[in-house]
């Protein structure tokens, strides 16, 4: 079996990729806004592959999109692209590092409407945990360290995220986007073995 994982250079993605790994392969897809170096550290304890995918012109796409509800839009633009590299792997999930609590696209109904988007099972296997509790794996397997250094917030991200995303605001804010940008960066993608 395979998973693809959605890795951020944050502290829970690459514990999700270390706890996935045990029982399946797991594939890193990276969306990337330049520069990847903590992503390279980070995969170079957690060994594997990365895809690469250029993410300058999805980003382009999320800003027209309403501020609130940005971050929802953003987290489906990245599991369509998750979808795509899994059907190029034949993997039959994607796995992501989201806990429940969490504020803007990591709420109960933001995830429903986020996982709508694609048509492959989705795994969370933070879902439950504690902050805590990733921090203390994270600084077990290496990757903490590496995550906490020169951290930037994610410059689209609004000052009042939704919660409670309608699906048909959703799909109202998505008819302003070109979707084509998807097929343009996977043409652009790269993938680098650890």
């Amino acid at each position: 079996m395979k998973g693809i994982v959605l890795l951020s250079d944050g502290i829970d993605s690459p514990v999700a990729f270390h706890i996935m790994s045990k029982e399946m392969e797991c594939i890193a897809l990276h969306l990337s806004m330049g520069n990847d170096d903590k992503i390279r550290e980070i995969m170079k304890l957690l060994h594997g592959r990365v895809y690469f995918v250029p993410y300058e012109k999805m980003a382009f796409e999320i800003m027209k999109v309403k501020p609130p509800y940005r971050c929802v839009v953003c987290k489906r633009f990245m599991y369509r692209v998750a979808e795509r590299v899994a059907k190029m792997e034949n993997a039959e999930i994607v796995i992501t590092g989201e806990n429940l609590g969490q504020v803007a696209s990591q709420t109960i109904d933001n995830m429903a409407v986020i996982e709508e988007a694609v048509n492959i099972p989705v795994v969370r296997p933070l879902i439950a945990f504690d902050k805590q509790e990733i921090v203390d794996i994270a600084k077990e397997i290496g990757t903490y360290e590496i995550s906490i250094k020169d951290t930037q917030a994610c410059s689209m991200a609004p000052k009042k995220p939704v919660t409670k995303a309608k699906m048909e605001v959703v799909r109202e804010e998505e008819r302003k986007l070109n979707f084509g940008v998807i097929d343009e960066v996977m043409e652009e993608a790269t993938m680098e073995k650890f």
